[in-house]
C-alpha cells in the first residue's frame, strides 16, 4: 500500500513557498520511517496553483 499526498491542494493555490516547503519535509520524515508514499497533492494539479508554490514542491 502506498499513501499519495504530502502536499495539500489548499496549500499550493493559496499558501506560502516556506508552507509547501514545510510540508515536502514532513512527507520525506514519513518516508525516512519507512512510510511509502507518492508525493503529489493528488493525480493532477489544479488550474488555480500558484507557479511558484507548484516549483517549490519540485
Amino acid at each position: 500500500m502506498r499513501f499519495w499526498g504530502g502536499v495539500s491542494v489548499e496549500t499550493l493555490i493559496s499558501g506560502t513557498m516556506e508552507e509547501v516547503r514545510c510540508q515536502v519535509r514532513h512527507a520525506f520524515e514519513l518516508a525516512k520511517r519507512g512510510i511509502p508514499f507518492i508525493l503529489g497533492p493528488s493525480h493532477s494539479i489544479a488550474y488555480s496553483v500558484q507557479y511558484d508554490n507548484f516549483m517549490a514542491t519540485l
